[in-house]
C-alpha cells in the first residue's frame, strides 16, 4: 500500500503515505489534510508518492550525511587491506571538506563539477581528481549497498544473533528495504526448510 485517501468529513480528507519503516521496524506514514474535493486529494497523493519515489523511503537514510559514509569507507579499507593511508589522506584534504556535512540525498552532480572545477584551479591533475571521484563513487556504492546494522566500536554485544532480522516476513524486515531486490526473504534450500546461512 502506497497511500490513501480517508474522508474526514465534507471536502476534507486525510492523505496518508507509506514512507517506510523506522529503527524499530514500525511502519512511517506521512499525514497531511486537503482541504477541497477527491480529486485534489489524488492529486496530493500521486504527488507525494512520485516525490517519496524519487528521494526514497528509508527515513535513517535521508539523513545520512556524505561523511558517515567516508568513515565506513575507511573502515571498509582497513578490513579489506586497501591502501588506507592514501584514501585517509584523500578524505580528510579535500572530499570531507567539500562533502562532509552534505546529506548524501543532496549530493547532485552539480555539487561535483563544482568540486572538479575547485580542485583544476588549485592545479591537481586530471588523474588525482578521477582518483578522487572514485573514492567518492565507492562510498556511495558501499553506503547503497550497506545491509548490516553498524555497531559501536566496542563490537557486536555477546550473545545477539542479528540473523534473525533476515526470518522476519518482509514486511516487517528493517533490512530488507537495503538489500539488493528488497524482498529481505531469504531462500530455502532445496525446499529443506532450512535458511542459507
Amino acid at each position: 500500500m502506497a497511500g490513501q485517501i480517508i474522508s474526514r468529513g465534507r471536502g476534507v480528507w486525510l492523505v496518508r503515505i507509506f514512507m517506510g519503516y523506522d529503527g524499530a521496524a514500525r511502519r512511517v506514514y506521512q499525514n497531511k489534510t486537503i482541504h477541497g474535493t477527491k480529486k485534489d486529494a489524488e492529486s496530493y497523493l500521486a504527488e507525494a508518492i512520485r516525490q517519496r519515489d524519487l528521494t526514497g523511503t528509508d527515513s535513517a537514510a535521508q539523513r545520512t550525511l556524505m561523511r558517515e559514509l567516508f568513515t565506513d569507507l575507511l573502515a571498509d579499507y582497513r578490513v579489506n587491506n586497501k591502501g588506507v593511508k592514501w584514501a585517509e589522506q584523500k578524505i580528510r584534504l579535500h572530499l570531507e571538506p567539500a562533502f562532509g556535512e552534505t546529506r548524501v540525498r543532496n549530493l547532485t552532480t552539480t555539487l561535483v563539477r563544482q568540486y572538479v572545477h575547485e580542485r583544476q584551479k588549485s592545479e591537481a591533475a586530471n588523474a588525482t581528481i578521477n582518483r578522487e571521484l572514485a573514492v567518492l563513487k565507492r562510498a556511495l556504492n558501499l553506503g547503497r549497498r550497506h545491509t548490516a546494522p553498524k555497531f559501536p566500536s566496542s563490537g557486536v554485544p555477546a550473545g545477539s544473533d542479528f540473523r534473525v532480522l533476515h526470518r522476519l516476513p518482509s514486511g516487517r524486515n528493517p533490512l530488507s528495504s537495503l538489500e539488493p531486490g528488497g524482498s529481505g526473504r531469504r531462500r530455502s534450500s532445496a525446499g529443506s526448510g532450512n535458511h542459507e546461512e
